[in-house]
């Protein structure tokens, strides 16, 4: 069976396809319209060869499961969820959204301001806080999965946190080494990720920090040491012990000053040993906004309290040989307190945004890197080469 639905079909006998939006490693995507309502959606539909796979039919449902137990204006709504009865195929209804990944806005725009940085990791925090308390770990947190979806009618932006169907459910899932698999995009992905080992909330609070470095630098803290390696493997091995060079110095080096109390902050949000890193997103973002000087968030929008910890030094943890001789010749910090970041970039007016389903960049299997169980080796969708200045 094919996934190329003609405009105009019925799937389910409920859904009209308007138009494909996307395919991607796992299926495909399609504008729909509710034959009842006539409410537009996304429908998500699984490649029919994965289809009878225990391991991706799983993910599959677990993508719904996510956003049905978790409420939240941040992560994408999910109305429907079955199996079509003609094709076979398993299938999500999820909200039709227009905008664009954050991505495509540092892409776009380059490294962001301060503000606009803390406004979208304060958003991405309170879905992260949310999925955690109900023992849900993402697992593949990164620019790409974080959508600016214009709502309203003003087009207000807001952080919608996708594709969750390589999360995990902690509290039901079997947390021993035969059973994890290490998932995630290399760029942003914790130690303890690349080496198989359990997985916990605290790669989501890594990934975070990764991701607070790429918006405020305009490009990710490992780009330029994936690009060096010949290939995904010889980058994890740099990558399992943690960030090294500080990063004020690796910022000055493509242009961008951050004051010197970033060092400390991404040391702890990138710490190796997962207890040493901030107990809760909103902790890690609202330490953040305090180095820029930016006001705390409002009580309203930040339920959960904010844990003040220590930020230690930069950690430091032994490299192999053939690194530390790059990495000590790398240049000491800047201690000026002027961050160099930019304080205004325009926005793009949302009419230049496509329309776009939350799930055509959801599609499952897009970055991923797979070892232990999975069988080693990495793969990568249509969407990495575009991710990768992210």
């Amino acid at each position: 069976m094919s996934l190329n639905f003609i405009e105009g079909r019925l799937f389910a006998g409920r859904y009209r396809v308007v138009r494909c939006i996307a395919t991607g490693a796992m299926g495909a995507v399609y504008e729909v319209v509710h034959i009842e309502t006539e409410r537009r959606r996304a429908l998500k539909v699984m490649h029919p060869h994965l289809a009878d796979n225990p391991e991706f039919h799983a993910r599959f449902k677990l993508e719904a499961r996510v956003a049905a137990r978790i409420a939240t204006e941040h992560i994408v709504e999910v109305f429907d969820a079955g199996i079509d009865p003609e094709t076979g195929m398993p299938f999500l209804v999820m909200e039709l959204l227009r905008g664009e990944e954050l991505s495509k806005r540092i892409r776009r725009a380059g490294r962001l301001s301060p503000e606009e940085a803390v406004a979208y990791l304060r958003q991405t925090a309170t879905a992260l806080d949310k999925t955690h308390a109900a023992g849900v770990v993402h697992r593949d947190l990164k620019p790409a999965n974080l959508f600016l979806a214009a709502v309203g009618d003003d087009d207000e932006l807001r952080i919608k946190v996708l594709d969750f169907g390589i999360a995990k459910l902690v509290a039901e899932t079997a947390l021993d080494s035969a059973t994890t698999a290490a998932l995630g995009t290399p760029l942003y992905m914790a130690p303890e990720q690349f080496g198989g080992a359990s997985i916990s909330k605290a790669v989501d609070l890594f990934a975070l920090g990764m991701i607070a470095y790429t918006l405020l630098v305009g490009k990710a803290y490992w780009l330029n040491d994936m690009r060096e390696f010949s290939n995904t493997l010889a980058f994890a091995v740099i990558a399992m012990y943690g960030p090294q060079e500080p990063a004020c110095a690796r910022a000055a080096a493509d242009g961008v000053e951050l004051p010197p109390a970033f060092d400390a902050w991404f040391a702890k949000a990138t710490a190796r040993d997962p207890e040493a890193r901030f107990p809760t997103a909103s902790a890690a973002v609202e330490a953040l906004a305090e180095i820029f000087d930016i006001a705390p968030a409002p009580a309203k929008s930040s339920r959960l309290s904010v844990v003040e910890t220590p930020l230690p030094r930069a950690h430091q943890t032994p490299l192999p040989r053939a690194y530390q001789a790059r990495a000590s010749s790398v240049p000491a910090a800047a201690q000026s307190s002027s961050t160099g970041v930019e304080t205004r970039v325009a926005a793009a007016s949302p009419r230049s945004w496509s329309t776009v389903a939350i799930a055509a960049v959801a599609l499952i299997g897009g970055g991923a890197i797979a070892f232990a169980s999975l069988g080693g080796g990495a793969r990568f969708a249509p969407g990495n080469a575009a991710d990768a200045p992210a």
